[in-house]
């Protein structure tokens, strides 16, 4: 059975199994103010999609982030989720946080140049 890695950091639940994309994301989670403190975040790769989903987490509250590798994953629709680019920058990532935390917010991250 496979050892499902869920941790909390700060406003976010991470679902992810590499521990060098967990680490950044909690450091740049740490280094952002949240507009909404009220705002979650569940971050999760491809291979967590069916236990994130069975978590039922109120999508009112909390945005859920897909972290690709290139392959957008369109057949993971049933439910609400962003889309983020594994291999962003941290500045991206930051202001990608910002955005899906407001009202408002965009729904996959435009990669610039």
């Amino acid at each position: 059975m496979m050892n499902i890695m869920q941790e909390h950091a700060g406003n976010a639940v991470l679902w992810i199994d590499d521990i060098y994309i967990r680490q950044g994301l909690k450091n740049i989670l740490a280094d952002i103010v949240f507009e909404d403190d009220k705002a979650r975040l569940v971050f999760f790769t491809a291979n967590h999609f069916d236990a994130v989903k069975k978590q039922n987490y109120d999508l009112n509250t909390y945005r859920l982030v897909l972290l690709i590798d290139g392959h957008l994953y369109q057949y993971l629709n049933d439910i609400s989720l962003y889309r983020l680019p594994v291999d962003s920058d941290v500045a991206s990532i930051k202001q990608f946080i910002i955005d899906i935390t407001r009202a408002g917010g965009k729904h996959e991250l435009n990669r610039h140049g």
